[in-house]
């Protein structure tokens, strides 16, 4: 289920969602008008989802998945950085 608020949040969860994304956590080229909600947000919504993981999305890159991930999330969904840098196998 996509979320944008803690309410929505806990409704998913109450309603048996089997894992939320949550966003926009980073202003994001997809979806210009739309405000960045933060890592607190996110880190929030975790908490308060425990243990659904919540999967951050919208201005995710290389650079800032890790804040993500460090925030409770249990991964993230990328678009514009997988169409932007270049993303290589290790």
């Amino acid at each position: 289920m996509s979320i944008h608020s803690l309410s929505e949040a806990l409704s998913a969860a109450e309603g048996g969602a089997s894992w939320l994304i949550a966003g926009n956590v980073f202003a994001s080229a997809c979806k210009p008008d739309a405000p960045a909600r933060g890592l607190a947000f996110l880190a929030e919504v975790c908490r308060a989802a425990a243990p659904l993981p919540v999967y951050a999305i919208g201005g995710i890159t290389r650079g800032n998945i890790a804040q993500a991930q460090d925030a409770g999330a249990a991964g993230a969904c990328l678009r514009s950085a997988c169409m932007e840098e270049s993303w290589t196998r290790a």
